[in-house]
């Protein structure tokens, strides 16, 4: 066993014991669902790269009990682990040697968090917050000089202190959200804006609207707001394809 394995051992036994604590609130109880939660996804060399995605729910209800891995990173030919490859490739990083990917909210809920909210009014992300971002804190704490970057839009709106710009697009040049890139004006979230105390870069996600936009875009995007910021070089003739 690895340094590594033993702290993914103990960050299981304390979400599972967040997760029952989860499921005797009054508010939100009745939504964790009691699959067995992903493991983060741990490289097998030095780690320079962490990806937090939102919470498990994102994938397919129908899917649940094949998600063994955060993202599916256990999973080669899985649309996530491209979609994560692809973001490695112009840092000069390997997904199975540099990365660390994790949920913020390490739980499932049923139905999804989204239609919760829309069906009653009841936000289980922002409510489990806080019983989770401690475990995030630790996971980024094990990693202090890794690049840290987020997926999708929800994230961002989560690990953002009050009173920041909370639109994907602000971050990435776009003058109005989802519309014709104008301005290219790159920016990663500083740490004195952010709650979890580090600088990170927001992505889109796979499964974003503004994909294609985030496919056009990424290798300018990383080039601009990782170089001289952290100690990974972007590769300046990297093909985006």
């Amino acid at each position: 066993m690895t340094e590594h394995d033993a702290f993914i051992d103990d960050l299981m036994r304390r979400s599972d014991q967040i997760v029952a604590e989860l499921r005797v609130d009054e508010t939100i109880g009745r939504y964790v669902d009691n699959r067995p939660l992903p493991r983060p996804f741990v490289g097998a060399g030095p780690i320079q790269l962490v990806v937090v995605d939102l919470d498990a729910s994102s994938c397919d209800e129908r899917r649940r009990d094949r998600s063994a891995a955060v993202l599916n990173l256990d999973r080669k030919p899985h649309p996530l682990y491209r979609f994560v490859e692809r973001i490695c490739r112009p840092l000069g990083l390997s997904l199975h040697d540099n990365v660390y990917a994790t949920n913020a909210c390490k739980n499932f809920f049923s139905p999804r968090p989204n239609a919760i909210k829309r069906r009653d009014k009841v936000d289980v992300l922002a409510r489990s917050w806080d019983q989770w971002r401690e475990l995030l804190l630790l996971e980024l704490a094990r990693f202090p000089d890794a690049i840290v970057c987020t997926l999708g839009q929800p994230i961002l709106r989560l690990l953002l202190k009050p009173g920041q710009p909370r639109n994907l697009g602000h971050y990435w040049g776009m003058t109005e959200y989802y519309t014709k890139h104008q301005s290219r004006q790159f920016r990663c979230v500083e740490a004195e804006a952010s709650s979890i105390g580090r600088r990170f870069v927001p992505l889109y996600h796979l499964y974003s609207t503004g994909v294609q936009y985030f496919r056009t875009f990424r290798h300018d995007y990383l080039l601009s707001v990782i170089r001289g910021q952290w100690s990974v070089e972007v590769r300046s003739g990297e093909s985006d394809g």
